[in-house]
């Protein structure tokens, strides 16, 4: 088997000014792949060196070991044949008859030879990192890249390198996932991926889950919950992730890719319109709503697909057409919309494909649960005019949006109904546990310096989400006559711990003098409130395309959305 390390500089430690002088050396923590080195003389830092038992960090690397007592003289072998020779009292070692040199001649305590290690670890291939204070010190080994192997009864992912390393299986749901970490190693390559396709695995992926001490996972992405198990090999110098039924003499499995199948557009007996791309097997998916035109992009990586541009007509009213146009990453699928309506994004898998299924439902308003957060409350007033506070207006606002969806017959929640402050992570829980369809949050924001930025903004997280920002907000530029901020994506802790859909406005500027006098005036706080239900119907109700070219995430003409979680108001 040919060695495949990750080689280092030679580990001198320049930063130990107390063990420069000689005198006593605490022990230090030294793991070797997945062993800790405790045996014989324990491993410690002196004169900048690491020291420590020359035949257990070998062994732990992958060497056969003979100590000849008599010459005070250590062989070690190597699987592939390489030669090691190490003698107390040298400053150096020989490799296959090459002398490589030491910082400082090795020693014999209780029988076992000693030595700086630094140099010896990287003629073995190791890997070595520590911490600040030079008491824990790692050696990882790299894996040989996965061999798989397999028919239509089973098949092994063969995980090998010339290092003593264990593993386990381990289980995550929703999607179904099997891996394996393996102590003390690198994967080959820092991160990379294998389309499998068979034996009910999708694909296997691997990465550097940690460092220090290092740990590389392999992921066997599954299509359905099922036994995986981690066949340890007899030398300890890897092992197999086992599916199904693997005798040892199965073929290697060829290279594959998920292939794009068919797109479908049709209707269901219940009305609903539903776009469907089947693929041969799972792939990375992400998508998106655009504008000009109106439409939904799904990106599938990997996916092979015709090289020429595939089109397909729409049905119903709400789903113009389709287009599927190879890219250099693999397809991308366009939906074009007659109408800006929520939807649903579901991957079904069957025996034959896996599928990218977007359904869209007109539904009505009244068979939903609303929940409505009025921003900041309590000794967090939010944005400050010079005669509003922002809690104020999002609580009149919000207050208002709660009572006119009930007058209708709607059911709605409001998050706060007085001035009292809710943590922010408890907002979108109390969401979540009452069952709501989606979540409003409601703001009025502000700049650091008053008078220099004015207009609506909205915020989403998830593509779902984006939809119904996208209604919400051109009702009330509508409504408000406000400059067009755009519709952006932000990691707002309100609209991002909550797997509904959920949306944050920012009404206008509290610290932009004529917008405070505007948002002190009833009928404007009632207009917004009414383009909030307005957003909230289309959303699930639909209607024509609208007349307004608004586009989403257009940026405003001065100023910066937030950076993360923190508001410029200082707020949700």
């Amino acid at each position: 088997m040919q060695l495949r390390y990750v080689l280092t500089a030679a580990l001198v430690i320049l930063t130990c000014p107390r063990y420069a002088h000689g005198g006593a050396a605490p022990a230090v923590h030294l793991q070797v792949a997945a062993h800790r080195i405790a045996d014989g003389p324990a491993p410690y830092v002196q004169d900048h060196l690491l020291w420590g038992p020359v035949d257990a960090v070998v062994r732990c690397l992958g060497a056969t070991v003979e100590w000849q007592a008599e010459a005070r003289r250590l062989v070690a072998t190597m699987p592939d044949g390489r030669e090691f020779v190490f003698e107390a009292g040298a400053t150096f070692f020989e490799q296959d008859g090459q002398q490589q040199p030491l910082p400082a001649p090795m020693v014999v305590s209780d029988d076992v030879l000693v030595a700086p290690l630094g140099e010896i670890i990287k003629a073995f291939g190791g890997k070595v990192s520590w911490n600040k204070e030079l008491t824990d010190f790692y050696v990882a080994v790299t894996m040989d890249e996965p061999v798989l192997r397999g028919d239509e009864q089973g098949m092994a992912v063969e995980l090998a390198t010339t290092g003593l390393i264990t593993g386990e299986v381990n289980y995550i749901d929703e999607p179904y996932r099997a891996y394996v970490d393996i102590a003390g190693a690198e994967p080959h390559s820092p991160s990379g991926k294998r389309y499998i396709g068979q034996n009910g695995v999708w694909r296997l992926r691997w990465g550097q889950f940690a460092s220090r001490p290092a740990i590389a996972r392999y992921v066997l992405d599954l299509a359905e919950e099922q036994e995986v198990v981690w066949l340890p090999r007899a030398d300890g110098r890897g092992g197999s992730l086992i599916v199904g039924r693997f005798d040892g003499d199965e073929s290697e499995l060829p290279i594959r890719y998920p292939e794009l199948q068919h797109t479908r557009v049709y209707q269901t007996p219940d009305e609903s319109t539903v776009v469907e791309i089947a693929l041969s097997m799972p792939a990375e998916l992400d998508y998106d709503v655009l504008s000009q035109p109106w439409r939904i992009q799904v990106k599938l990586r990997d996916v092979q697909a015709p090289e020429e541009l595939v089109r397909q007509p729409g049905c119903g009213e709400i789903v113009k057409g389709l287009e599927a146009m190879p890219t250099s990453e693999g397809i991308e699928v366009h939906i074009y919309l007659n109408e800006l309506i929520g939807f649903d994004l579901s991957t079904p898998i069957s025996d034959e494909n896996w599928q990218v299924k977007l359904t869209f439902s007109k539904a009505q308003l009244c068979d939903k649960l609303i929940m409505i957060d009025p921003g900041h409350g309590g000794n967090d007033s939010g944005a400050r005019g010079r005669m509003l506070l922002e809690k104020d207006v999002n609580l009149d606002v919000g207050t208002q949006v709660v009572q006119k969806l009930l007058a209708a017959g709607c059911p709605a929640l409001l998050t706060r109904d007085h001035d009292v402050l809710v943590d922010l992570f408890e907002r979108p829980k109390l969401a979540q546990r009452m069952g709501a369809h989606a979540f409003v949050s409601i703001h009025a924001n502000a700049m650091p310096k008053p008078n220099t930025n004015w207009g609506t903004e909205t915020y989403y997280y998830t593509p779902q989400s984006k939809m119904l920002a996208i209604v919400i907000h051109q009702q009330l530029l509508a409504a408000l006559g406000r400059k067009d901020n755009g519709v952006r994506r932000a990691h707002f802790v309100v609209i991002r711990e909550t797997e509904i859909p959920s949306v944050l406005v920012e009404l206008m500027y509290l610290n932009n003098d004529e917008e405070e006098r505007l948002l002190a005036k009833p009928e404007v706080r009632t207009a917004a409130a009414e383009a909030i239900i307005r957003g909230l119907r289309q959303y699930y109700e639909g209607r024509a395309e609208p007349e307004s070219n608004v586009t989403a995430d257009q940026r405003p003409t001065a100023g910066e959305p937030p950076p993360d979680d923190e508001q410029t108001n200082g707020g949700d």
